[in-house]
This record gives C-alpha cells, structure tokens and sequence, in this order.
C-alpha cells in the first residue's frame, strides 16, 4: 500500500488558497457579492473559518483575489491570440473579438457580479484604488502584448494601445449593462455595431498612411518630371 504524499508547509498552503479561491467563485456567482460571505465561503471549501481569516482580510480582499486569477487568465490567453496573428491579420480584430465573445457567450452572473462589486468598491476609497489598480494592470499588460503584435506585423495603430483598450472596455462595459436589461436585444448585429467605430478608426488610420505613402511618391515623381522637364528646357 503506497504512503500517501506528505506535502510541504508551502504547497498546502497553496492547495488551501486554490480552495478557497474556487469556493469563492461557486458562492460569490450563486450569492453574489454583498449576499456572499466568508463563512459560507470556508463551508463551501470544507476548512474553518480561521483558514479564510488568515489569508484574506475582507470580503472585498477574497473578491480581489478571485478577480486577479481571472485577469492572469485573461492576459495568458490574450497574450497567445496576439502571438499567433500573422501577415495581413489586424491586432485591433483580437480585442473586438475578445469582447464579442464575452458579451454573446459568458454567463450573465459573471457580468452581475462584477457590476455589483464596482459599484461597492467605488464607495470605499481603499477598495476602489486596489480595484483601479488592478484594472490598470491588466489594461498594461495586454497593451504592451497589443504593441509588439502591431509592431511585428508593421501595423499603425490609430491610438496609444492602453487607450485603445481603454476605449473597447468602455464599449463593452455599457453592452454588458444593456444585455442584463435586455438580453433578448444584445445580439451579434448590435455588437458589430457598437465596436465599428474601432474598425473604422483603425480601418482610416492604414488608409491615412497609404494615402500619404501615396502622395510622397507621386510629389516625388512629379518633382522628377519637374526636373526632367526643367532639364530638358536647359538643353534646348
């Protein structure tokens, strides 16, 4: 009969914190954010609620916690749609997709449930920093993977790419409001059409530097016709 594995102080610790943060979300999408609670979440993990006080101070912490594994996710799965763009794709079209596949696809309690923690986070100034902070990094961190994508493929982005995320969050952030209101009403056409300015702005900004591109080479020709014709006079 084997000897089962003795773990490290550390790696039980981890295994504890994987727990919890998994509990976590099973109550926090069931209860919500103020219906949830750190006993319900040391019940659901089966550990005390000593196990939950030790590691996490608040409600607000554990939230914090659960929602910064979600952003790693994000960003590592982000990061590698950005790696496998190649020659003729538009960085820009990774972003739009991204949300287009949230809006259609994820499960309203995720939506809810974050709605319902900003709003509380914005009423504690402590809370909505950390929350601010967080939302920074990962605008950052897939900014900078939006940057080497374009640079790599030789593409003009028509804003800073912090900005430009900045601006689809912004987008979908009010189709998420619309679709929990009126869910039968947020369909494919209605998210094409609330990011086509994106693909409008990145669509002018290639079509700007063609142009230009353009213009410069027919300036420089006409100025090589000016001078042929100029020299031609001179022979005559």
């Amino acid at each position: 009969m084997s000897m089962p594995v003795r773990l490290t102080r550390a790696e039980s610790a981890a295994l504890t914190r994987r727990r919890l943060l998994e509990a976590a979300e099973r109550v926090f999408l069931e209860r919500g954010f103020h219906g949830a609670s750190l006993e319900a979440v040391a019940e659901e993990a089966g550990l005390t609620k000593g196990a939950v006080y030790s590691r996490f101070e608040s409600k607000a912490d554990l939230f914090l916690a659960f929602q910064e594994e979600r952003n790693e996710r994000t960003i590592e799965r982000v990061t590698q749609r950005f790696r496998d763009l190649g020659r003729g794709d538009r960085p820009v079209d990774v972003v739009i997709d991204y949300w287009r596949e949230k809006l259609l696809h994820d499960p309203p309690e995720y939506t809810l449930l974050v709605i319902e923690f900003w709003a509380s986070a914005c009423r504690d100034p402590d809370v909505h920093r950390r929350f601010s902070e967080q939302h920074e990094r990962i605008l950052v961190a897939t900014g900078e993977c939006l940057e080497e994508a374009a640079l790599r493929l030789g593409v003009t982005l028509p804003l800073p790419a912090v900005e430009l995320l900045r601006l689809a969050a912004g987008i979908a952030h009010g189709l998420q409001l619309e679709h929990l209101m009126n869910p039968e009403k947020m369909d494919r056409q209605m998210v094409e059409l609330a990011f086509a300015p994106l693909h409008e702005l990145s669509g002018s900004d290639r079509r700007a530097h063609a142009a230009v591109h353009s213009q410069g080479t027919s300036t420089k020709g006409a100025s090589n016709d000016g001078k042929r014709r100029t020299s031609g006079r001179r022979r005559l």
